[in-house]
């Protein structure tokens, strides 16, 4: 009998050890938990010091950063194209183009161009862009203004009877496409 009054006096200790190393345990998860969410509550907006580029009459704006430039330019031509807007810095570039539907469809428009791609890299896939649904269409340009090879994609969003055709050339331009809202 007292064989068994000694294993169960060992027994105390050994629970009071596990309830410690648990009740530590939680408390080092829930500090854990609670650092990794203040590390995403204190994400930088890499775009928060950007220019703004803002079309009132097409209804749109993106951001776009401090050193690049912008040229602008409005057309009202025969074959649809409306607007222009180009962006440029150190070789990389952004573009958004408005076009309607007087003399093109949106499947000619949304086509890649006619020469100087390499047909193997043409890629074409549904994307969402500020809330509306777009078709993004990837391919490498060769040869193009003496560059040599470099991939190009363009995004096309159809709104109010008017194809927004945005084109960029690089990860900046892709930053820059992450900002693009409509504003009515």
């Amino acid at each position: 009998m007292n064989l068994f009054k000694k294993q169960s006096g060992f027994a105390l200790p050994i629970v009071i050890l596990i309830v410690v190393v648990l009740i530590v345990a939680g408390g080092v998860g829930y500090y854990i938990y609670k650092t990794s969410q203040e590390q995403k509550e204190q994400v930088v907006d890499e775009t928060a010091d950007w220019k703004v580029y803002r079309n009132e009459e097409y209804g749109y704006e993106i951001k776009y950063p401090q050193d690049w430039k912008t040229k602008e330019r409005s057309l009202m031509s025969d074959s649809g194209h409306r607007d222009f807007v180009w962006i440029q810095s150190n070789g990389d570039e952004f573009s958004v183009d408005i076009w309607d539907f007087s003399f093109y469809s949106y499947d000619q428009l949304a086509e890649p161009p006619p020469g100087g791609i390499d047909p193997d890299t043409i890629n074409k896939k549904e994307v969402i862009i500020d809330g509306q649904p777009a078709i993004e269409l990837s391919y490498v340009a060769v040869g193009d203004g003496g560059l040599g090879a470099r991939e190009i994609k363009k995004v096309f969003i159809q709104k109010n009877q008017l194809l927004y055709i945005i084109s960029y050339d690089s990860k900046r331009g892709e930053q820059i496409l992450s900002t693009f809202k409509f504003i009515k």
